[in-house]
């Protein structure tokens, strides 16, 4: 499954203003559920998942991305947020720096084995150094939209 059959236009949030991971987790979550995404009442739960999840191992996989994600019985198909932060938070990544793009995913535990080819497409399109940067100083969820696309039209076969 690609990016853009997860994200729209509507789920990208320029300017995440969180200060930490689970702030960063929050506020995405917070977003999904304005965004009429999730339902309000799953917020603790996907919450507690997320976290638990995070508590385990960071998913700040090093480059200034973090991917957090969890699995859970609320929702039918794959949910996800995609969040910049202008001035970095600390994920506690493997590289040791800030996280300026923060990739939420909620998978629906009936479809784990399409989540591993997910994180497989992403991590290609997330690996090039171009497109992270084109990403951090796009302007509008519309041009982040734009970069994921082509991207994917270049890395992932």
């Amino acid at each position: 499954m690609k990016l853009t059959e997860i994200l729209g236009e509507h789920e990208i949030k320029i300017n995440l203003e969180a200060e930490d991971k689970l702030e960063a987790i929050e506020e995405l979550i917070d977003y999904l559920i304005s965004e009429h995404e999730i339902s309000l009442r799953n917020r603790d739960y996907i919450l507690e998942v997320v976290f638990k999840r995070e508590s385990s191992i960071s998913t700040g996989v090093g480059g200034g991305i973090a991917i957090p994600h969890g699995t859970v019985d609320c929702i039918e198909g794959i949910v996800g947020a995609l969040g910049i932060s202008s001035r970095g938070i600390d994920f506690e990544s493997f590289d040791g720096g800030p996280v300026y793009i923060v990739l939420l995913l909620l998978i629906p535990k009936t479809r784990i084995s399409k989540h591993i080819k997910t994180l497989a497409n992403i991590a290609r399109i997330l690996n090039e150094p171009s497109v992270r940067d084109s990403i951090r100083s796009a302007r509008t969820p519309g041009k982040v939209f734009d970069i994921i696309e082509e991207a994917e039209q270049t890395h992932i076969v």
